[in-house]
């Protein structure tokens, strides 16, 4: 026979007083029932709790310890509830993002801060991935939230969009098409540029609007990293070709950033997790604070 908590509790009203008939008062049951618990709870530890006769009720040696353990215990019973209650209701808990790395210090900081700011005991662990690595990782199990670009509907997957903004151009301010608001794709058929590697959905149909509009560029520089690019790029080894807030996070003295359009492109950011998991209240609140702080693209 195992002890319960209910065992543990009405021992302690009886220890507490001493007397069998006011301890089943307070527990709200009778008598002969709160006998038997503690008979059953004696029967469970093996040996007796109190020594009684007919007028008096006292605590063997073997129920002052028990007395001293059973608070122990009930009181770490109360912290794990209470913990759980606030589990439940979105104060505790652990939540694991995963997305690209240009997004953390753009996009998803005010949102990430926000966050923390209005659930402070919440833990987040942060993974930054491409895209698809990310929403690997979710579902594999390794993440709670994916964010990232993904243009593909899939049905295993729930989303919501989080910021759009545009592909764009960032080159030296003294380059011939720098004096232009808006650089077309064709304006690059003859320039030498610096992108990132297709390693997710997004970076492919870069890629893809750039051949359907005939664009085929005098040097295409296909970087794996974005220091590398960075260091291209402020170095005159061509134009960069990457999402507005990529182009903003490297924008030094010297450089400017322009839109690229004929066709427009625009980068969409999503927050995705998987369509079979119910939404945790602290994966609801995140995705609130990070839609709501979002950096979000204003045309100048």
């Amino acid at each position: 026979m195992k002890l319960t908590l209910a065992q543990m509790r009405a021992f302690l009203a009886v220890a507490g007083s001493l007397n069998f008939t006011r301890a089943a008062e307070r527990l709200g049951v009778t008598q002969p029932t709160l006998s038997a618990t503690i008979h059953n709870l004696e029967l469970a530890i093996g040996g007796k709790l109190f020594d009684r006769d007919t007028r008096n009720v006292a605590l063997t040696s073997l129920g002052l310890d028990c007395q001293r353990l059973a608070i122990q215990l009930l009181d770490e019973a109360d912290r794990v509830e209470t913990q759980l209650q606030s589990h439940v209701r979105g104060r505790r808990g652990l939540v694991r993002v995963a997305a690209p790395a240009n997004l953390y210090p753009t996009v998803l900081m005010p949102g990430l801060m926000a966050f923390r700011a209005a659930h402070p005991t919440v833990r987040i662990e942060f993974s930054d991935v491409t895209t698809d690595e990310a929403v690997q990782q979710l579902r594999q199990g390794k993440a709670d939230v994916a964010i990232g670009f993904r243009t593909l509907e899939e049905q295993d997957l729930r989303s919501r969009v989080i910021a759009t903004y545009p592909y764009v151009a960032i080159l030296p301010d003294t380059h011939a098409l720098a004096s232009r608001r808006l650089i077309r794709w064709r304006d690059i058929k003859s320039e030498e540029v610096v992108m990132l590697k297709a390693r997710d959905s997004l970076s492919s149909l870069v890629m893809q609007t750039l051949w359907d509009s005939g664009v085929t560029p005098q040097m295409a520089n296909r970087i794996n990293e974005m220091p590398t690019a960075t260091a291209l790029i402020n170095g005159g080894f061509g134009i960069g070709l990457m999402g507005y807030w990529s182009a903003a996070h490297i924008l030094k003295p010297g450089l400017v950033i322009r839109e690229i359009g004929e066709p427009a492109f625009n980068a969409t950011v999503r927050l995705m997790t998987l369509a079979s998991v119910t939404w945790s209240p602290q994966v609801r609140a995140l995705q609130t604070a990070l839609r709501t702080n979002a950096l979000q693209y204003v045309r100048s």
